[in-house]
């Protein structure tokens, strides 16, 4: 039964990821926050159980929620018990380390640390990199630039925003694109 209730929301969840990027963000929003205390024991059971694909397909949602709607300690506690869950394990099969990589470097932008959010993100786009695919890096990298300017590491930021511009116009990421001209003058 808790399986049941656990892939529901979370599919729930991953349907509602398209809506959180266009016109109908509003309303997806409410419809999350409606369910969230389900989507919380979903994603926790998800977690416990090994059930890794209906989360995998939630993640983006949770994440672009959690962002927009200030839920700081949601998203914290959220990709943290992912990133527990997986780290440290020295047998993580290539999906494995994409997915604990997709969990570092969201961690890292409800981390209030400016050095604990760019060393969460490297390590996330590290394993991103080695394991994952170029579509997969847009949006990390271009998270990477922007706490490389709070850093005041403009050189190394402009690097890493004309990267991040390069991957999202080769895959098409048209969301990405407008995030990266939005906080960067290209």
């Amino acid at each position: 039964m808790r399986d049941a209730h656990s892939a529901y929301y979370l599919n729930a969840l991953a349907d509602r990821e398209a809506a959180l990027k266009g016109p109908r963000e509003v309303q997806a929003r409410d419809d999350i926050e409606y369910d969230l205390e389900n989507v919380r024991a979903a994603w926790f059971w998800a977690i416990t159980r090994g059930q890794w694909e209906p989360l995998d397909r939630a993640m983006e949602a949770l994440w672009r929620y959690a962002q927009a709607q200030h839920r700081r300690a949601d998203g914290r506690a959220a990709f943290q018990a992912v990133v527990d869950a997986l780290e440290g394990r020295a047998d993580l099969s290539p999906a494995e380390s994409v997915r604990l990589g997709s969990a570092l470097y969201r961690l890292a932008s409800f981390t209030d640390d400016l050095g604990q959010s760019q060393t969460l993100t490297e390590r996330g786009l590290d394993l991103l990199r080695a394991h994952g695919t170029p579509d997969q890096l847009a949006w990390p990298v271009m998270a990477l630039a922007v706490t490389l300017v709070q850093r005041g590491e403009l050189d190394r930021a402009q690097q890493m925003y004309d990267e991040s511009l390069a991957l999202a116009e080769a895959h098409g990421d048209q969301w990405t694109l407008a995030w990266v001209h939005r906080t960067w003058v290209c």
